[in-house]
């Protein structure tokens, strides 16, 4: 009997091998950076899709039930979707479905009463909470563009690709136009000899990051050097609320401190796509809106509805008993333009800016220049402003003499 049995089995086997049958291969996990920072030293990060490049793309390639450990917060776009032009045409505008920013129609928090935009839920919440741990990973089909980063998801997502074999998609920032240093091709083969190793994907990451840095600490560099135009017997003074060089995002005001005449200006840049910054003075309303008056945490039970919002219970297991009613709104105080542009004097807030920040009444938006003059001396220590978004460490100085 044991005979017959071996001789079954064995037979089975080649069978199995004639027909060119191989092992069944396990699936396996790729961990992939699409976002780095820079060293704790230097305010940068990159938003470079560290792959080999195949045909001038950052490229990975994987088999059918693997999974991608994304390191960065991305969106996944769903089969054949042309990278370079999804951004602009989906998530560009207020309540686009894929947009950063929606309209918040309802009284919110009380104390909090003037807070008419939120986060688009789309980016807060991922499909029943998956994404956070190797083991509840997203389900991606190629099918639905996905985002796998929840608020509460921290910057890494486990994403199981479900697409079937010869089929391609895109991975692209949460916010900005896809570049070609930033968009990261995904190609699902059939062939196990033909998926992307994990060391290849460490030694492009260690060597890019590398690059990256010394780049980004070039550009820090030459950044604090004073500029500016004469104008009407003026100087206006060229500054920079945050930055970008590339796929180097900087976190930083430049030049971090400017001396200039009394009765000069001075115009913030906002020329970025990966980020949102805002100018502020006074340094301490400023750092009060980062810490606490411009952020608004909400459970809405009636989503887009006009009913009054609850607030959140941090002390509890969830927030919110359902989480898919938390929402991230953002105070007009924080996003809108305040000021009569002069300093010193009130509150000046150049409000929400950034390629993906909407125009309307109560956002300042875009990338469109902010300007302030200066009329009375300062102490040596000058006035100082901040960026309300990032906080404190984000300040600058302006010193009048």
């Amino acid at each position: 009997m044991k005979r017959r049995f071996l001789i079954a089995v064995l037979g089975t086997a080649l069978i199995g091998a004639m027909l060119g049958g191989v092992p069944a291969r396990a699936a396996t996990t790729l961990t992939v950076h699409t976002l780095s920072g820079l060293g704790r030293e230097l305010p940068a990060y990159t938003v470079r899709a560290m792959a080999p490049e195949e045909d001038g793309a950052p490229t990975v390639k994987v088999m059918e039930g693997d999974t991608l450990k994304i390191a960065g917060f991305s969106l996944i776009l769903q089969e054949n979707e042309d990278p370079y032009t999804w951004h602009e045409e989906n998530a560009r505008e207020i309540d686009s479905a894929y947009g950063t920013f929606a309209s918040d129609p309802d009284p919110d928090v009380p104390n909090f009463l003037d807070a008419p935009t939120t986060l688009n839920p789309f980016l807060i919440h991922t499909p029943d909470g998956c994404g956070t741990a190797a083991e509840t990973p997203c389900h991606f089909d190629g099918k639905t563009t996905l985002n796998p980063f929840g608020f509460f998801s921290g910057p890494r997502a486990w994403v199981q690709i479900d697409a079937k074999k010869n089929s391609e998609f895109w991975i692209v920032p949460q916010t900005g136009d896809a570049t070609a240093e930033t968009a990261l091709k995904v190609e699902v083969t059939d062939d196990p000899a033909a998926v992307t190793t994990q060391e290849s994907l460490d030694a492009y990451f260690k060597s890019a990051k590398a690059s990256d840095r010394a780049a980004a600490e070039a550009t820090f560099k030459a950044m604090q050097k004073p500029r500016f135009r004469e104008e009407d017997g003026h100087r206006i003074y060229q500054a920079y609320a945050g930055y970008e060089s590339g796929p180097i995002v900087f976190d930083a005001n430049f030049p971090y401190k400017l001396t200039i005449r009394k009765g000069d200006e001075v115009e913030w840049n906002f020329d970025y796509e990966f980020n949102f910054h805002t100018v502020t003075f006074p340094f301490k309303k400023g750092v009060k809106l980062a810490n606490e008056k411009g952020f608004i945490f909400a459970c809405d039970p009636d989503g887009s509805g006009e009913g009054p919002d609850n607030p959140p219970d941090f002390e509890a297991t969830t927030p919110c008993e359902d989480m898919t009613q938390f929402e991230f709104d953002l105070a007009r105080k924080l996003t809108a333009e305040a000021g009569d542009g002069v300093f010193p004097g009130g509150f000046e807030n150049s409000g929400f800016k950034g390629a993906d920040a909407p125009t309307t009444s109560d956002m300042s938006g875009g990338t469109s220049p902010w300007s302030l003059t200066f009329d009375k001396r300062s102490t040596k220590k000058g006035y100082r402003y901040v960026c309300a978004v990032h906080g404190s460490f984000m300040d600058g100085r302006i010193r009048v003499k």
